[in-house]
């Protein structure tokens, strides 16, 4: 199962949440809190949050690399998609 180690009142925390949700994707919420200590940096050195641990015990700690993992995981899922705004292609 899925781990996303971070706090709730952590912005980057929240959009992670919110897509794994949206996605349909079991997780297990950690709560850890700043200042990381090093038990924490020995998962993610860099020390930020939000981090997710995966199945093999790897330990994704990039908010976009989260969300691009979520995305190869649930490939068929519609809930977000891309347009174009003001000429350029974004993903919503």
């Amino acid at each position: 199962m899925l781990r996303l180690h971070g706090f709730r009142f952590s912005n980057y925390h929240s959009l992670v949440k919110v897509v794994l949700f949206e996605r349909g994707l079991e997780f297990e919420e950690v709560i850890t809190y700043p200042l990381a200590d090093e038990a924490y940096r020995a998962k993610n050195p860099t020390g930020k949050f939000p981090c997710l641990e995966i199945e093999d015990g790897t330990f994704l700690g990039e908010s976009k690399v989260i969300l691009n993992n979520s995305k190869t995981r649930t490939p068929t899922c519609r809930c977000f998609r891309r347009i174009r705004w003001n000429g350029h292609e974004c993903e919503s």
